[in-house]
């Protein structure tokens, strides 16, 4: 099976089910891509775009034009400057109020396809927001724009950022606190598989921390809804090993068991394993050692083996290990 993407935390990604594309291959973000096939860097960290045109004739049109597309890219540059948060598809802004962000897609440079896919993504995302209630554990969606070139969505905003980077910067929390984290988890892949939406890539980046500590899941824009095919699949750690990529809720408790492992331990199962090493681990039944011993642990080797037939029984395990994590110290 090919490895998944590398992103910029610790080697992990989304699998895009979509465009697949070999690590070995050296797969490049959106702005490298933009860069190799329609110009190179000025030396200045300006995109000049190289074409028949401007090379054999210097034409004034089409130099006004690339001097527009520099101004452009400039323009984009800003906004990443100031993004609270940036994914492979989506540009994270803060609103003028300091309690909303607005999400749209990264339509960085001129390449229709690439805007495209880029916009697939946000419209999932949209179909997934609309298509859902108002849960405690999902991220609050406020509306959206339809304008086909500057459409985005409006969410509440969390200033403590995602899960992930949040143990990274508090890693001394009680158990308590983690059982708590693990419960409000599988709360939200609970009440999206009741309406017959599977997230698709679970993991602790994905959800975000509240003021009072509880966690909202987010990011549906690779999600299936209704029997909808996925857009994404789940990152290296948090894939269930099988022939194809189709997500079910099998693979999104699978996951919540990696999200688990994560949230008891601070890192990610198989950390120390090489990407490509880690589903043949997985599939073989071979576990980190640590996992036996962690309060949680028979629920994650549960959900790794896909011993549970609905997420709620999930929920119910956790919630039954409270007086047990009750009585240990921190």
């Amino acid at each position: 099976m090919p490895s998944a993407r590398q992103n910029g935390h610790d080697g992990e990604s989304n699998r895009g089910v979509a465009g697949r594309r070999d690590d070995k291959a050296g797969a490049k973000d959106g702005e490298q891509q933009h860069n190799e096939q329609h110009g190179e860097d000025d030396g200045e960290g300006n995109i000049v775009e190289k074409t028949k045109e401007n090379d054999a004739t210097g034409d004034d049109d089409q130099t006004e034009y690339l001097l527009l597309d520099s101004i452009t890219d400039r323009a984009y540059q800003a906004r990443l400057n100031k993004a609270v948060g940036l994914g492979c598809h989506g540009l994270i802004e803060l609103a003028p109020c300091g309690t909303r962000v607005t999400k749209c897609a990264r339509t960085y440079g001129r390449d229709a396809y690439t805007r495209c896919v880029k916009a697939r993504y946000l419209i999932r995302e949209l179909d997934v927001y609309r298509y859902l209630n108002p849960h405690p554990r999902i991220l609050a969606f406020y509306g959206f724009t339809a304008d086909r070139d500057t459409a985005f969505i409006t969410l509440e905003y969390m200033k403590n950022g995602d899960l992930r980077r949040y143990l990274e910067d508090h890693p001394h929390q009680t158990m308590r606190q983690r059982l708590l984290w693990c419960a409000q988890a599988a709360e939200g892949p609970h009440y999206l598989h009741s309406q017959k939406v599977i997230h698709s890539d679970m993991r602790t980046e994905n959800m975000l921390v509240a003021d009072d500590l509880t966690l909202r899941l987010i990011d549906f824009g690779g999600s299936a809804i209704d029997g909808d095919r996925a857009l994404v699949a789940e990152a290296t750690r948090y894939f269930l090993p099988r022939a194809d990529w189709t997500t079910t809720p099998d693979t999104d408790r699978f996951a919540l068991g990696s999200c688990f492992y994560h949230m008891m331990t601070g890192h990610d199962p198989h950390h120390d394993v090489e990407h490509d090493l880690v589903d043949a681990r997985f599939a073989a039944k071979v576990y980190p050692d640590d996992v036996h011993a962690l309060p949680v642990g028979d629920v994650i080797i549960n959900c790794w083996e896909c011993k549970y037939t609905t997420t709620r029984e999930v929920y119910m395990d956790l919630y039954n290990l409270r007086d047990k994590v009750a009585s240990l110290a921190g």
